[in-house]
C-alpha cells in the first residue's frame, strides 16, 4: 500500500489568508533575487515587484548597486 499523501485544498489556491502567510513566510523571510545586475547600465534605476511590495533599484556612476522601498518616507506615496 503506498502512504496516504495530503495535498493543498483549491481554496488554499486563492485565500488572501494564505497568501499573506506565503508572503510573510517565504518571501519576506530572506535574500530573493531581484533582477539581473548585468541588464543595469551605470545611472539608471529599475522598479520590481517582489511579493507586493515596490522596490527601486539604482545603479549608481560608480556602479554600486542599491535597492529601496519605493516609498516616500514622508508622505508614503510611491517614488517611481
Amino acid at each position: 500500500m503506498t502512504p496516504k499523501t495530503r495535498t493543498l485544498s483549491r481554496l488554499d489556491y486563492i485565500s488572501d489568508e494564505i497568501y499573506e502567510l506565503e508572503r510573510d513566510r517565504i518571501f519576506h523571510s530572506g535574500w530573493m533575487l531581484a533582477a539581473r545586475a548585468d541588464r543595469l547600465d551605470n545611472g539608471n534605476r529599475t522598479i520590481v515587484d517582489l511579493a507586493g511590495e515596490s522596490v527601486l533599484i539604482t545603479r549608481d556612476l560608480d556602479g554600486q548597486l542599491h535597492a529601496f522601498a519605493n516609498v516616500c518616507r514622508h508622505r508614503g506615496s510611491r517614488l517611481c
